[in-house]
């Protein structure tokens, strides 16, 4: 086994390791930032892309075309 190999908690995605926790966490917040950020009347994005190596170069492309009418409804669970 290579020194480079994924150790346990590591994942390989598109040759390069990430922590896998770490991943996951940082994608549901930014899932909640972004709807809270909608709910009090924020920019609608239609691309987040965020480093993980580098989180304060966060970019972000406005959604110029956002769909017409009402949103998707939800289904109540039973």
């Amino acid at each position: 086994m290579e020194d480079a190999a994924a150790r346990c908690g590591l994942l390989e995605l598109a040759g390069v390791t990430v922590g896998a926790a770490f991943v996951g966490t940082t994608a549901s917040t930014v899932v909640v930032a972004d709807i809270l950020r909608l709910l009090h009347g924020g920019e609608n994005y239609s691309v987040i892309a965020l480093d993980l190596r580098a989180p304060n170069q966060l970019t972000a492309v406005l959604n110029t075309k956002p769909g017409a009418g009402p949103p998707p409804p939800y289904t109540a669970a039973a």
